[in-house]
């Protein structure tokens, strides 16, 4: 994967800091509910930030080593996750927000968690996910691509891509029931901890880093609530997101 050097002008990272700055709804989704997922499977050690962009999760969490693929003054360090500048096994986490479904090759990438993580260490992960509604909304309302690939692990956008495109397909087709196996026997010493679908509701009414979108702090605080109660019901038909976190086993 090509690193591509830009400065902060960066057109995508800037509306990304404009909307973090006037959506209190969508910082309060982050926080609330993404960032305290991720924390919650933390181990306490290293721990770095893939696909950071503007840097919001390091603000909510001291000592993360925040990277990308673009050169960006806020950010640590340049990283391409297809080859870790990491010495093996001296990491204790590796995270990311949206980043899998952006990869060209997520084999590499997993090959590289293998290395540089320590015995036990974790990748966490969150993704898009498909359900009936979100498989609707990513297909026909959103930028990114939604579309099953042939090759989710070795080459899901075939022999080149720009850093942006994505396939929310992706992280679906590799982590659901009918992939999974082909993942375990590839990786058989990762450890998956969880696969877990959420948010239908909170997330998707803020629209995200769009520039329209519920705002309202109390509004998506009291639709979270909602979630919490009827995620049973709604979670297989709607969900627009999972958490995936797999440990690094002996070998």
């Amino acid at each position: 994967m090509q690193i591509n050097k830009v400065n902060e002008t960066d057109a995508t990272i800037l509306r990304h800091i404009r909307a973090w700055e006037k959506k209190g709804a969508l910082r309060l989704i982050y926080k609330k509910d993404i960032y305290k997922k991720i924390e919650n499977y933390m181990l306490s050690g290293n721990t770095l930030e893939l696909g950071a962009g503007a840097g919001f999760f390091k603000k909510n969490q001291r000592g993360v080593i925040s990277s990308d693929i673009l050169f960006l003054e806020h950010l640590d360090i340049i990283c391409n996750s297809h080859f870790l500048a990491f010495k093996d096994a001296s990491l204790t986490n590796i995270i990311g927000v949206d980043v899998l479904h952006h990869f060209e090759k997520p084999y590499l990438f997993f090959n590289e968690c293998k290395r540089v993580l320590k015995p036990k260490g974790r990748l966490i992960l969150i993704e898009p996910w498909i359900s009936a509604l979100s498989k609707f909304v990513y297909r026909y309302l959103h930028h990114e691509d939604c579309r099953f690939v042939k090759n989710p692990l070795d080459y899901p956008f075939g022999n080149s891509k720009n850093p942006w495109q994505g396939n929310a397909m992706i992280p679906y087709q590799i982590f659901n029931v009918c992939y999974i196996n082909k993942f375990k026997s590839r990786w058989p010493n990762f450890k998956i901890l969880t696969v877990k679908p959420f948010s239908f509701l909170a997330y998707p009414l803020t629209g995200g880093f769009k520039p329209y979108g519920i705002k309202s702090e109390k509004i998506i605080s009291l639709l979270l609530k909602v979630e919490h109660v009827f995620k049973p019901i709604f979670l297989n038909i709607a969900a627009f997101r999972s958490l995936i976190v797999i440990e690094n086993g002996q070998d």
